[in-house]
C-alpha cells in the first residue's frame, strides 16, 4: 500500500495523522464555542433586561422566518351574487354555493345588480 506523505523540514506527516489532528482541533473548537456561547447568552440577556429590549427591537430588520410570512396581503373581493332568501353572498370565485346549485335557477339570476333594494338591506353573510 502506498502511503501519502507531506514533507516539511525533515518531518513526515501522513494523511491519517493530519485527519486525526483535524478531528482533535474540531473537538477543541466546539468545546470553546460552547463555553463562550454560554457567556455570550448571559451578556445578551443582561443587556435585554437592562434596556428592556423586545423581540421587535432586536429582529425588526430580519427577513421572515417562515414561508408563510412571505405571503402578501390578500385584497377582499366584492361579492357578485346574493341569495335573496338569506342574504348570503358569493364572490363568484371558488366552488359554487349550494343555494345557487340546488336552486335549479341560472346563476345570473342571483347577480347583486339584479336584486331589489329591499333585498340589499338583508344582513350580509359571506359564503365562499
Amino acid at each position: 500500500m502506498i502511503e501519502l506523505t507531506h514533507f516539511t523540514e525533515n518531518t513526515m506527516t501522513t494523511l491519517k495523522e493530519l485527519l486525526a489532528q483535524k478531528d482533535e482541533l474540531e473537538a477543541q473548537i466546539e468545546a470553546i464555542r460552547l463555553s463562550e456561547r454560554a457567556g455570550a447568552i448571559e451578556q445578551a440577556l443582561a443587556l435585554i433586561t437592562d434596556y428592556q429590549l423586545t423581540q421587535l427591537d432586536l429582529f425588526k430588520n430580519e427577513s421572515p422566518a417562515s414561508p408563510a410570512e412571505y405571503k402578501r396581503p390578500v385584497a377582499k373581493v366584492k361579492a357578485k351574487y346574493r341569495d335573496p332568501a338569506t342574504g348570503k353572498e358569493w364572490t363568484g370565485r371558488g366552488r359554487q354555493p349550494r343555494w345557487i346549485s340546488e336552486s335549479g335557477k341560472d346563476q345570473s339570476e342571483f347577480l347583486i345588480d339584479k336584486i331589489t333594494s329591499e333585498e340589499r338591506d338583508l344582513p350580509i353573510q359571506s359564503e365562499l
